[in-house]
């Protein structure tokens, strides 16, 4: 590939060729005296200014910073193929800049025809997302091919943190799609997310993972995604130690001296739901004051002047329990719910930071709703508790506030199952007496399949 002038690993390159073979920096050591591995997962799928910075990092890592006794094995981390091997023996003639690059001049040039930017001929064969890697795929063969006990095993991701795949779309992350914490509980046949069978795959592992390209529409996407990965990681033993978009960084953090790998902190990190699903986060939710604000005006809230229009309708509680908001416009309309949480109409809202203290999650309707036809329900879905779970109802609709506690009769959840024998962990929140406006409608459940 061609390097751009002004790129640091050329001057570097350059100056290496001149210096007539100087030491290497080595700026770290196997932990315990055990052979260094570090194995590079990358996407095929990079911008070419990415892939520029890619190669140098590589070579700076390979010429100049690992020590002898080590090797670096790079992959392609979509379609998890081995693309160059770089075995350090330990000889001090490969304390030699100048000795490395002439012993690894083909799979140097093995790395860089990968790196290459498509030609335009190949460019429409395959369509991925830019920096697109399958990392379940590709960390479950490192885990059964390439960890062994004796040896400091160190994984490098670079690449789009945003899984997806053609073949399994119901598991992509698209745009604002996450998955739930109930996808880890399971195996890899039944989720791509799956740890169960694979608890030690990457056991006392250090993962750093660079982006490159930034994928997140809002900070809290970002941190949603970030506290998946680490969770996915740690679960089969491992550890994420960077997650960042700065390549030099995560180097630098891959390098550093005398790593514990048996002391690896204890993540914080507990899983929420059992549930699996994709979670959404919204683009453009507005403010959620109406929804998390402690109210503090005093009397009732009149009721409002119009039975049209756009609606918020949330729910919020407490306690270590799972509810779940449903609504329907009207009898023709699409239930929104956690499983469809989008139509022309609205769209439906997760608090998926789960907030210890206060928990909420609500449904938007953009276009205007008649108050007489909107049918609201809210299910106990979760938990199990010594008193009927409350939680607090709160509508906003022409600029007013409504707000009222409900109860719920069943002491456990159901997990969303529906009939005769499951009324008691549903409730109707029923919106015209909230709001203040005399009617008694009976309770029918949602249709969940809708």
């Amino acid at each position: 590939m061609r390097l751009n002038k002004n790129h640091p690993f050329l001057l570097f390159l350059l100056s290496m060729l001149i210096g007539f073979g100087s030491a290497c920096k080595q700026d770290s050591e196997p932990v315990g005296g055990k052979q260094m591995k570090i194995l590079v997962g990358i996407s095929p799928f990079l911008p070419e200014k990415d892939r520029e910075e890619v190669f140098g990092q590589l070579m700076l890592l390979v010429l100049d910073k690992m020590p002898l006794n080590a090797s670096l094995v790079v992959y392609d981390a979509f379609h998890i193929q081995t693309i160059s091997t770089f075995d350090i023996p330990n000889r001090n003639a490969f304390r030699s800049t100048r000795t490395r690059l002439n012993q690894f001049k083909k799979s140097i040039q093995s790395l860089r025809f990968f790196l290459q930017p498509p030609s335009s001929e190949t460019e429409g064969q395959e369509i991925h997302q830019q920096g697109a890697i399958r990392f379940p795929q590709w960390s479950a063969f490192i885990g059964k091919n390439q960890i062994l006990g004796n040896v400091d095993t160190r994984l490098v991701v670079l690449g789009n943190p945003l899984y997806i795949d053609v073949r399994e779309p119901a598991y992509s992350m698209h745009a604002d799609y996450f998955p739930s914490d109930g996808h880890i509980h399971l195996t890899a046949r039944e989720s791509v997310y799956g740890t169960i069978g694979k608890e030690q795959q990457l056991l006392n592992i250090p993962v750093h993972w660079g982006y490159l390209q930034e994928p997140w529409i809002n900070p809290a996407h970002e941190e949603a995604v970030s506290r998946f990965w680490k969770l996915y990681t740690q679960n089969q033993g491992g550890h994420l130690e960077t997650f960042c978009l700065d390549l030099p960084t995560v180097f630098e953090r891959l390098m550093i001296h005398n790593r514990d790998t048996n002391a690896f902190e204890e993540s914080n990190i507990t899983p929420l739901h059992t549930r699996v699903e994709m979670i959404r986060i919204q683009r453009q939710i507005g403010s959620t004051d109406w929804i998390t604000s402690n109210l503090t005006r005093s009397g009732n809230t009149k009721p409002p002047t119009l039975l049209e229009g756009p609606i918020k309708i949330g729910i919020r509680w407490r306690g270590e329990m799972d509810l779940d908001l449903y609504a329907k416009s009207d009898a023709e309309a699409e239930t929104l719910f956690f499983e469809h949480p989008e139509s022309q109409e609205g769209y439906y809202y997760k608090d998926h930071r789960q907030s210890p203290d206060r928990e909420f999650e609500f449904i938007e309707y953009h276009q205007p709703i008649q108050l007489n036809r909107i049918k609201v329900w809210v299910n106990f879905f979760e938990g199990q508790t010594v008193e009927p779970p409350e939680f607090e109802a709160r509508i906003e609709f022409d600029r007013q506030i409504y707000s009222r506690m409900i109860s719920i009769p069943s002491l456990k959840g159901n997990q969303g199952q529906t009939g005769s024998d499951h009324e008691d962990c549903w409730v109707e929140v029923n919106l015209i007496q909230l709001m203040g406006i005399p009617a008694s409608p009976s309770l029918i459940l949602p249709e969940r399949g809708e």
